[in-house]
Order: C-alpha cells, then structure tokens, then sequence
C-alpha cells in the first residue's frame, strides 16, 4: 500500500485522474493523501476487495459492484443508473460519469447476487 503525500503524488504514481480516492495497480493499493478520505476503513474495504478478486479475472463491472458491496458504498443513496455498462471503460469517464457507473455497477451485482450464487457471478463474470 502507498498513501501518497499530495494529489500530485498520488496521480503520478498510481497514473489515475485526481478525482480517484484510491486504486489497485500491478498488485499495489494507492491511497490519495489521509485527509482526503470520508472514511479510512470504507475505502480500505473496497480496495481490498479489488486486490483480492483481481486473481479471478473478472469483468470490471463486477468487481466494481463487488467492492461497492463490500464496502456499503451506496447503501441508502440514489443515483441516475446507466443503461448499459457492460461494454464501458471506466477510464474513458469523468467523475460524474464514473459515480453512476459505480452505482448502476452496485446495483446489477446486488441483483444478480440476490437471483444467484456467488459462484454463479464468478462463472459469469470471468473474462477469460
């Protein structure tokens, strides 16, 4: 794990946008400065949870609602869902776009989740 000193650290480093709170890159958790975190052990727990299921080569989309469910990131609030994410990269959006793909990401694997196994989420989620 690195906790990056300023925003301009944490950018350079870990070659995300300077919206981005924390990531995962190459197996190492990047964290923008302590004072930028609403809560430490939120974002803890949604990195962790990329940084574990990254060995099973899932489609982003859901480990992102994964990690989101893990960490209660949207629990109790509401945005506008995105209709088709399953063919976006979440590199190409900007922080507003990325916090509805978030979001819709949240919602579809809560109710995948709900009418399935984890198990069956992984088989459908493997890239490979």
């Amino acid at each position: 794990m690195y906790i990056a000193s300023s925003v301009s650290e944490f950018v350079e480093l870990s070659r995300l946008p300077h919206w981005v709170m924390a990531g995962v890159k190459n197996g190492v958790i990047f964290l923008q400065p302590m004072s930028s975190h609403e809560s430490l052990v939120t974002t803890l727990a949604h990195e962790l949870t990329h940084l574990e299921l990254q060995a099973y080569e899932l489609y982003y989309w859901i480990e992102e609602g994964l990690a989101c469910i893990v960490a209660k990131n949207w629990e109790g609030r509401t945005l506008m869902p995105m209709n088709n994410i399953d063919g976006i990269n979440p590199i190409d959006l900007d922080y507003y776009q990325y916090q509805n793909y978030s979001y819709t990401c949240w919602m579809k694997v809560s109710k995948l989740l709900k009418n399935g196994s984890f198990s069956d989420l992984l088989n459908l989620g493997r890239m490979n």
